[in-house]
Protein backbone atom coordinates (compact mmCIF):
# COMPACT_ATOMS: atom_id res chain seq x y z
CA UNK A 1 0.00 0.00 0.00
CA UNK A 2 0.94 3.61 -0.95
CA UNK A 3 0.02 6.72 1.35
CA UNK A 4 0.45 9.83 0.70
CA UNK A 5 0.41 13.29 2.62
CA UNK A 6 1.84 16.92 1.77
CA UNK A 7 2.92 19.17 4.96
CA UNK A 8 2.19 22.41 3.17
CA UNK A 9 3.85 24.42 6.29
CA UNK A 10 7.52 22.48 5.47
CA UNK A 11 6.46 22.04 1.74
CA UNK A 12 7.06 18.05 1.64
CA UNK A 13 5.26 15.50 0.09
CA UNK A 14 5.59 12.46 2.41
CA UNK A 15 5.00 8.81 0.96
CA UNK A 16 4.80 5.52 3.06
CA UNK A 17 4.94 2.48 1.38
CA UNK A 18 3.87 -0.61 3.58
CA UNK A 19 3.20 -3.98 3.13
CA UNK A 20 3.55 -5.80 -0.42
CA UNK A 21 3.99 -2.70 -3.03
CA UNK A 22 3.15 -3.73 -6.09
CA UNK A 23 3.95 -3.02 -9.48
CA UNK A 24 0.66 -1.12 -10.79
CA UNK A 25 0.84 0.54 -7.19
CA UNK A 26 4.37 2.04 -8.47
CA UNK A 27 2.77 2.60 -11.60
CA UNK A 28 -0.15 4.42 -10.34
CA UNK A 29 2.69 6.18 -7.41
CA UNK A 30 4.57 7.63 -10.43
CA UNK A 31 2.02 8.65 -12.88
CA UNK A 32 0.57 11.83 -12.92
CA UNK A 33 -2.40 12.92 -10.59
CA UNK A 34 -4.70 15.89 -10.69
CA UNK A 35 -3.79 16.78 -7.16
CA UNK A 36 0.04 17.51 -7.79
CA UNK A 37 -0.81 20.46 -9.95
CA UNK A 38 -1.13 22.27 -6.65
CA UNK A 39 2.07 21.24 -5.55
CA UNK A 40 5.09 23.27 -5.78
CA UNK A 41 7.13 23.29 -9.02
CA UNK A 42 10.13 22.43 -6.44
CA UNK A 43 8.74 19.19 -5.28
CA UNK A 44 10.59 17.51 -2.13
CA UNK A 45 9.50 14.22 -1.16
CA UNK A 46 10.44 12.18 1.50
CA UNK A 47 9.77 8.40 0.16
CA UNK A 48 9.50 5.90 3.39
CA UNK A 49 10.09 2.20 1.83
CA UNK A 50 11.86 1.04 4.82
CA UNK A 51 8.63 -1.22 6.14
CA UNK A 52 7.58 -2.38 2.72
CA UNK A 53 8.58 -5.64 0.31
CA UNK A 54 8.75 -4.28 -3.14
CA UNK A 55 7.00 -6.94 -5.35
CA UNK A 56 8.24 -6.05 -9.12
CA UNK A 57 10.01 -7.81 -12.10
CA UNK A 58 13.23 -6.47 -12.95
CA UNK A 59 11.58 -5.77 -16.55
CA UNK A 60 8.67 -4.09 -15.15
CA UNK A 61 11.40 -1.27 -13.43
CA UNK A 62 11.81 0.23 -17.42
CA UNK A 63 7.75 1.01 -17.32
CA UNK A 64 8.17 2.65 -14.40
CA UNK A 65 11.46 4.21 -15.23
CA UNK A 66 9.91 5.48 -18.30
CA UNK A 67 6.35 6.92 -16.30
CA UNK A 68 8.35 9.15 -14.04
CA UNK A 69 10.74 10.41 -16.44
CA UNK A 70 7.11 11.57 -18.12
CA UNK A 71 5.93 12.74 -14.67
CA UNK A 72 8.88 14.87 -13.78
CA UNK A 73 8.21 17.37 -16.46
CA UNK A 74 5.32 19.48 -14.55
CA UNK A 75 8.02 20.07 -12.51
CA UNK A 76 11.41 22.42 -12.50
CA UNK A 77 13.25 20.10 -9.56
CA UNK A 78 12.01 17.16 -7.85
CA UNK A 79 13.57 16.06 -4.63
CA UNK A 80 12.80 12.86 -3.52
CA UNK A 81 14.97 11.54 -0.40
CA UNK A 82 14.14 7.81 -0.46
CA UNK A 83 14.34 5.52 3.37
CA UNK A 84 15.62 1.96 1.82
CA UNK A 85 16.18 -1.59 4.39
CA UNK A 86 16.23 -4.44 1.91
CA UNK A 87 17.78 -5.64 -0.67
CA UNK A 88 15.66 -5.35 -3.51
CA UNK A 89 14.55 -2.05 -2.35
CA UNK A 90 18.20 -0.82 -2.44
CA UNK A 91 18.14 -2.33 -6.15
CA UNK A 92 14.70 -0.49 -6.86
CA UNK A 93 16.14 2.31 -5.73
CA UNK A 94 19.27 2.50 -8.05
CA UNK A 95 17.03 2.66 -10.71
CA UNK A 96 15.38 5.63 -9.47
CA UNK A 97 19.06 7.07 -8.98
CA UNK A 98 19.27 6.31 -13.23
CA UNK A 99 16.43 8.65 -13.42
CA UNK A 100 18.67 11.47 -11.31
CA UNK A 101 20.72 11.55 -13.76
CA UNK A 102 17.81 13.75 -15.24
CA UNK A 103 18.39 17.47 -14.56
CA UNK A 104 15.10 18.05 -13.06
CA UNK A 105 15.49 14.88 -10.48
CA UNK A 106 17.47 14.79 -7.39
CA UNK A 107 17.20 11.15 -5.98
CA UNK A 108 19.41 10.01 -2.96
CA UNK A 109 18.99 6.88 -1.11
CA UNK A 110 19.33 6.83 2.67
CA UNK A 111 18.99 3.86 5.90
CA UNK A 112 17.06 6.59 8.09
CA UNK A 113 14.19 9.37 8.18
CA UNK A 114 16.49 11.77 9.95
CA UNK A 115 19.42 11.54 7.24
CA UNK A 116 16.43 11.95 4.35
CA UNK A 117 14.78 14.93 6.01
CA UNK A 118 18.23 16.49 6.60
CA UNK A 119 19.02 16.42 2.95
CA UNK A 120 15.69 17.26 1.96
CA UNK A 121 15.73 20.62 4.27
CA UNK A 122 18.58 21.69 2.55
CA UNK A 123 17.00 21.72 -0.61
Amino acid sequence: MIKYSFDSKEQIMYVNFSGTVSFEELLDHVSPKENRQNYPKRLKILTNSARAKIDIKPTELKLIKAQLLETIKSFDKVYDAFVVEGPFETELSMMYMDVGKNRKYEFKVFSSLEGAMAWLKQQ
